[in-house]
């Protein structure tokens, strides 16, 4: 799937966790931003 998308957006419990821009983007950093506990919505160019 991370192949396929330009962007990839995590939510949890309804809410959106992080917004990433998917530029070589990996699953280690998308289940990163999923883990996070911060409670703001993150915008990444990575």
């Amino acid at each position: 799937m991370l192949g396929l998308s330009d962007r990839v957006l995590v939510m949890h419990e309804g809410k959106l966790k992080a917004n990433l821009i998917n530029h070589n983007l990996t699953q280690e950093q998308v289940m990163e931003a999923a883990l996070r506990s911060e409670h703001h919505v993150e915008k990444q160019s990575v």
